[in-house]
């Protein structure tokens, strides 16, 4: 061999070895640390009271119903439906009926197997009258028999269906592509249908599911108050093992807790963690606030004020002053956040220019002669101290429009309809599930009683009820996204920002993916706690 081709041989192999052993060169296998089995989780949530009611079917903590229970399906961290208790699923050529096919060895942490009867038992639960569930309506008019059961005119919702311990069927009253989206939310998951019946609310103090981690037992203070729950590890989980031995989850973690490592992910309240080796992950939001405007009561009933007033808005002054160490609200430049599946950034032009909205008004009829009347805003009673800040930067805004401002509150939405006066609204919208009709149908179609603007336009009202029929996905979201349009276009209220929460973690944590509905929603197969040291 000549000398050449020796010494590219030889810079080669130096090339790999190097490439083998630097820390900092990527795409090399056997260079990616392994999980550890085993540890502790400690989380804080940003809730600052813990809710003890562990019933799915009512407002409960949404990161532990995603522990302990399981649904029929699941989202992925790119709101892709995937199995979960169900192996598979078809749907009939109408759209009408969706039957679930059940894993078999399901086991519920007592060891019973699960069957469909327990499926269909926990989804009538959410139709009971005598329970209240708030996740009610979303089936009330959607499924088959649903309103007959709730009236009591029934002894069973029709359209659940146990043909067998593996089968379950729902049959819709009409096509409902998003029916999927629907049954992968919290509110949904399998309950042993024995136990709740023999138990009744004394089950929720100690519940059993099917999920990768099983109730233990409630932390409590040396006063022997309640102050969290610890999780364990579920060892026959049907789906990955978790690395994790334990969860302990406790809204009293503190930010000296964080420091000594005794707490491992906590929402970040100080912007001294910052200069910490931890990290900050932000999370995606389908959490919207929206500027809401009287579209009923003059002269806000005309579009082109409520285009002038809307440039009047400086968004981006309004969303810094709503900002807090846990939250970094991001600017909404459409009604639909564009974190949902085919929906982007709107074209708007949303800018603020205080000539051109002066130029508006001025077109309507609003000068030193006859002045813009006075506004309400309103905000909910116990979010007033939270939206204080907001209400001053925007009263600032509009004095410059010749708009004076003051604040008032609301305890329920019924009390809006007895103001007589043009007003706006601090609208709070949190997405029930990740489809946009839960979005724009109760907040602006003319038949919704949390329709706060009163905005009513035949136009936007049939496109929503026809894309609710629609049985093409592709085409159901065109629909939504021409609806969408036509707000940017009438300008009912005024996107924006939505809140994007901040949670401190662990050097040590591992395997943290923040998936698009938000930290309620880890993933905590994927977790695994690094050995300290």
């Amino acid at each position: 061999m000549s000398e050449k081709p020796r010494f590219l041989l030889l810079l080669l192999l130096g090339l790999g070895w190097l490439a083998s052993t630097a820390p900092g060169l990527s795409g090399v296998k056997g260079r990616e640390e392994k999980p550890v089995e085993g540890g502790t989780l400690r989380i804080k949530p940003f809730s600052g009271a813990l809710n003890v009611n562990l019933d799915p079917a009512r407002e409960s903590e949404t990161f532990l119903m995603e522990q302990m229970f399981d649904g029929l399906v699941r989202l992925d961290k790119d709101l892709n439906v995937t199995p979960a208790l169900a192996e598979y699923w078809t749907i009939s050529p109408d759209g009408r009926t969706y039957t679930f096919f059940l894993r078999r060895g399901v086991k519920f942490h007592n060891g019973r197997e699960l069957a469909s009867e327990d499926i269909k038992f926990s989804l009538e639960r959410l139709l009971d009258p005598k329970l209240a569930s708030p996740y009610a309506d979303l089936f009330l008019e959607r499924v088959a028999g649903a309103a007959e059961f709730r009236s009591g005119s029934a002894s069973e919702v029709s359209g659940f269906r146990s043909p067998d311990r593996r089968t379950f069927e729902i049959r819709w009253n009409r096509p409902y592509v998003s029916g999927l989206y629907l049954l992968s939310m919290p509110y949904c998951k399998a309950l042993p249908r024995d136990l709740v019946r023999s138990q009744g609310s004394d089950f929720f103090w100690k519940p059993v599911g099917t999920g990768p981690f099983r109730f233990a037992h409630w932390l409590r203070s040396p006063r022997l108050e309640v102050v969290g729950l610890r999780l364990e590890r579920n060892p026959g989980y049907f789906a990955s093992r978790p690395h994790l031995s334990a969860i302990e989850y406790s809204p009293f973690y503190t930010l000296e807790h964080f420091r000594d490592k005794e707490a491992d992910i906590i929402p970040f309240v100080s912007e001294g963690l910052s200069g910490t080796d931890c990290s900050i992950r932000d999370e995606g939001s389908l959490e919207v606030v929206l500027l809401g405007m009287s579209c009923h009561l003059a002269p806000l009933d005309k579009p082109a004020v409520r285009r002038a007033l809307a440039m009047a808005v400086d968004r981006g002054r309004i969303a810094r002053v709503s900002t807090t160490s846990e939250s970094l609200p991001q600017l909404l430049q459409s009604f639909v956040p564009p974190r949902l599946p085919g929906f982007f950034p709107a074209d708007e032009d949303w800018r603020t220019d205080i000539a051109e909205a002066r130029i508006l008004m001025e077109r309507e009829g609003f000068s030193g002669r006859k002045p813009f009347p006075p506004l309400a805003l309103f905000v909910r009673a116990d979010r007033r101290e939270a939206a204080y800040r907001l209400y001053r930067e925007l009263r600032d805004q509009l004095r410059d429009l010749g708009i004076r401002l003051s604040l008032r509150t609301y305890r329920r939405d019924g009390e809006l309809q007895a103001v007589r006066n043009p007003y706006l609204v601090l609208i709070e919208k949190r997405l029930e599930f990740p489809d946009a009709d839960g979005l724009l149908r109760p907040l602006f179609h003319s038949r919704s009683a949390q329709n706060l603007t009163r905005y009513a336009s035949p136009r936007f009202d049939k496109i929503l009820d026809e894309a609710d029929v629609e049985r093409s996905w592709s085409g159901r979201l065109e629909m939504l996204r021409k609806a969408e349009r036509l707000l940017a276009a009438d300008l009912p209220g005024l996107p924006l920002f939505s809140p994007a929460k901040r949670m401190a973690i662990q050097p040590h944590v591992r395997g943290v993916e923040v998936p698009a509905l938000g930290f309620s929603y880890l993933n905590t197969l994927k977790i695994w706690v690094r050995k300290r040291g």
